[in-house]
């Protein structure tokens, strides 16, 4: 296994990376959950880091 680091949020689920974004207390009951995932649609870190960061960049932006 590669050592490399950990990024907050982006998970490797089987072989899919996925996105993980914490929904604010204040906003949970308006999206009744406190957690979203979005699948990335890719197996590849290189491909999947960007991505995350751009999933966690307009979630925040819609929050706030």
């Amino acid at each position: 296994m590669e050592d490399v680091a950990k990024i907050p949020g982006l998970q490797l689920r089987g072989r899919i990376y996925y996105s993980r974004v914490i929904v604010p207390s204040a906003l949970a009951a308006r999206f009744g959950r406190r957690q979203i995932w979005k699948s990335l649609g890719t197996s590849e870190r290189s491909q999947a880091v960007p991505l995350h960061f751009q999933n966690a960049a307009s979630a925040a932006a819609r929050d706030g």
